[in-house]
């Protein structure tokens, strides 16, 4: 009876480890079941946010096109609008006027100095320098010194003396009636060019551009490519700096002109705003 008291006991004992282990084992199973399932469920809420994110960023980005585009959608139709009106008025051959409004005609180089010397040249002789005055002086031709002076000027947030500012104006325009319409650039010396578009007034971007991939040459030429200025604080310091750079390095820079390079286009986005401003116009 002992013995076999103790091989059931033995028995019972076998019989109760193995259920344990069996009920370890469903344990395990469900947890690892629980844990696919916690893991699945992390994964879909997350891939539904990422979703999420990414229709969002769509319909921002379509809104954002939608607003940059209206306004310059307006300025054609209102174009279009005043090039119907132009071809339905009377052309007056003994002035010209109406001629010289429209966006076919093309001046030539001895009408726009005729126009623009004597007047232009007598009404900077009468802007005076004051003696106050701290910026940059510019002498003309300029140098790549005269580059220096103007980023260090910049960069200090000094305003060019307007005197200076029509004599540069002066001598980008000569400068640009001199070229063709279309202008071919060379990489037959630097294998490559530089492209800059949209500096819309950055004045860091543009440094940093010249910063890091050095002052135009003939093994680096640079070709700016149109939106000069509006929307950004600092449109006048960019075209000014961009027509000293033609001016200094005519052959390697090239000024291409944009959709914002109009005067309907920058009394709207804040480039006439922004020369009232420093200049003090009224």
């Amino acid at each position: 009876m002992e013995v076999e008291s103790c091989f059931l006991t033995d028995s019972l004992k076998i019989w109760n480890c193995s259920v344990i282990q069996k009920f370890h084992q469903v344990n395990k199973e469900a947890l690892k079941l629980d844990s696919l399932k916690a893991a699945l469920l992390i994964q879909r809420w997350y891939r539904r946010y990422c979703a999420r994110l990414e229709v969002r960023r769509r319909y921002t980005w379509t809104i954002f096109q939608s607003i940059e585009y209206q306004g310059e959608q307006d300025q054609i139709k209102l174009h279009n609008f005043f090039n119907a009106l132009l071809r339905h008025v009377e052309h007056d051959a003994a002035s010209g006027l109406v001629a010289s409004m429209s966006p076919r005609h093309s001046p030539t180089q001895s009408d726009a100095l005729s126009r623009m010397s004597v007047p232009l040249d007598a009404a900077i002789e009468d802007i005076q320098v004051e003696s106050s005055y701290k910026g940059v002086r510019l002498l003309f031709p300029l140098t790549v010194d005269s580059i220096h002076s103007l980023v260090s000027a910049f960069k200090k947030k000094r305003t060019l003396h307007v005197r200076y500012v029509c004599l540069l104006l002066r001598e980008a325009v000569l400068e640009l009636q001199k070229r063709p319409v279309i202008n071919q650039v060379s990489t037959s010396i630097s294998g490559q060019v530089t492209i800059c578009g949209d500096l819309h007034g950055k004045l860091d971007d543009l440094l940093t551009i010249l910063y890091k991939n050095g002052l135009p040459s003939a093994e680096n030429p640079y070709v700016f490519n149109g939106d000069f200025v509006d929307r950004g604080k600092k449109s006048l310091e960019v075209l000014l700096l961009l027509l000293a750079l033609q001016l200094v390095w005519p052959n390697e820079v090239f000024l291409n002109r944009g959709n914002h390079e109009d005067l309907v286009m920058n009394a709207r986005y804040g480039f006439c705003k922004e020369i009232s401003k420093k200049f003090k116009v009224r």
